[in-house]
């Protein structure tokens, strides 16, 4: 599965990670695993949402077998 970042984790994630899962996890879980990684805040975990699939989850959802994962911050512009 491949995990897309967005907005300002694009910064810390500039390319998709490749994943594979043996068993179902939360979305949230491989979120915070992969802010782990980088040794980044989690202070990030309250405003990102999730897209499985390009379908917005909750952060509970369970995934083993999807194609896509996206990580979204919320983002300002003009």
């Amino acid at each position: 599965m491949t995990l897309y970042f967005f907005s300002i984790l694009k910064k810390y994630f500039p390319s998709p990670v490749e994943i594979d899962l043996n068993e179902p996890k939360r979305v949230q879980d491989i979120f915070l695993e992969q802010l782990g990684k980088k040794q980044l805040d989690v202070s990030y975990l309250k405003f990102v949402r999730y897209a499985v699939d390009c379908e917005y989850v909750s952060g509970d959802t369970l995934v083993k077998d999807c194609r896509e994962i996206a990580f979204i911050p919320p983002v300002s512009g003009g």
